[in-house]
């Protein structure tokens, strides 16, 4: 996994150990090379 999102082993041990220290932009990276799909909706006119 870590050479798949191209950081060491070490910083990919760092996330995983502490998950809520990652940044929107790694988790994104994350998700990306795990094959997830993010489907966000329209909005309903709440806001």
């Amino acid at each position: 996994m870590a050479v798949k999102l191209g950081v060491t082993q070490q910083t990919y041990q760092v996330l995983e150990s502490a998950p809520e220290r990652v940044t929107v932009e790694r988790l994104f990276r994350v998700l990306s090379v795990l094959g997830v799909k993010w489907v966000l909706p329209r909005s309903c006119g709440h806001f």
